[in-house]
């Protein structure tokens, strides 16, 4: 299935894609044609399932400010349309600011942002602090591979997860 597919295949196509992009052995347009053809077939296979809805949880799904690596995103996007959930998708380079008015309008239950570049992971910090005092009813997740490595969230109710299968083991129980 797509789950197997994404880990096994797609992770670590793109793991190899951006070292050979870092390295200069990629053309900008070679990575950015392959991950576009990804996303496209993450958000058709999500699609599918949109009229499935079993569960009344609302999950929120954003990047921050200055991340723009949202294929992990739009499988987070799949899993949980997929598994019956309510999904806001609101994308990538999202200002902190403009999620208040959702939180004041809407019953958020779980919020999901990744933290991949550098840029994110440098502010990861305001983050955390973002979340803790705006989605305080919320169960806040960030993805990021270095999430065993982030110091100073001591007393934060932040989920941190370091990898797919946590995701997955969490929409899928």
């Amino acid at each position: 299935g797509l789950v197997n597919f994404y880990k096994s295949i797609i992770l670590k196509t793109l793991n190899r894609i951006g070292i050979l992009w870092l390295t200069n052995r990629v053309n900008p347009s070679q990575e950015h044609f392959l991950s576009e053809k990804i996303k496209q077939k993450l958000i058709v296979s999500a699609e599918l399932y949109v009229n499935k809805k079993e569960k009344k949880q609302t999950w929120l799904l954003f990047l921050p400010e200055n991340e723009f690596h949202d294929i992990g995103l739009l499988f987070a996007r799949f899993l949980l349309i997929s598994s019956g959930f309510n999904v806001i998708y609101l994308g990538s380079n999202l200002p902190y600011e403009s999620l208040k008015q959702i939180n004041l309008k809407l019953k958020i239950d779980n919020t999901l942002m990744f933290s991949i570049s550098n840029a994110s992971k440098i502010s990861i910090k305001s983050a955390i602090d973002f979340l803790d005092s705006n989605f305080q009813s919320s169960n806040n997740y960030i993805v990021s591979p270095e999430a065993s490595l982030i110091k100073n969230v001591n007393g934060s109710r932040i989920n941190l997860l370091s990898d797919v299968d946590s995701l997955v083991n969490i929409i899928t129980e």
